[in-house]
């Protein structure tokens, strides 16, 4: 286990979020929280994204070229949706990593570099 300081950032329609965050990295995750409430475990493995706070619990997994069904778990409801995520390019250069997807045709680009 080692931890390490990284640069998370998020292009959507809503806007674009950055943020610097105390990261560690174990058997091939990294794993951070986003605000102090969401917990982010990322699986270089495999390319899967879980994020989950108090009122969801998110699940991604990532392949280049190809469609796959994402999961978002509403606690409060009691209610999980899938959503369909189109992912066209995942880069990676060790442990920093770029993946540009579709999520009910919106574009999202999600990046993780680590600072040096």
């Amino acid at each position: 286990m080692s931890k390490i300081r990284a640069l998370v950032s998020i292009d959507s329609p809503e806007g674009n979020q950055a943020y610097e965050v105390d990261a560690i990295l174990q058997d091939n995750n990294l794993k951070y929280k986003e605000n102090k409430e969401t917990k982010v475990v990322f699986s270089y493995l495999n390319n899967n994204l879980v994020r989950e706070n108090d009122e969801l619990r998110m699940e991604y997994l990532f392949l280049e070229n190809k469609t796959t069904k994402g999961n978002i778990f509403i606690k409060e409801l009691n209610k999980k949706i899938n959503v369909d995520i189109k992912t066209k390019s995942i880069k990676r250069k060790s442990n920093d990593i770029e993946i540009v997807f579709n999520v009910e045709n919106n574009k999202f680009v999600y990046r993780v570099e680590v600072i040096k």
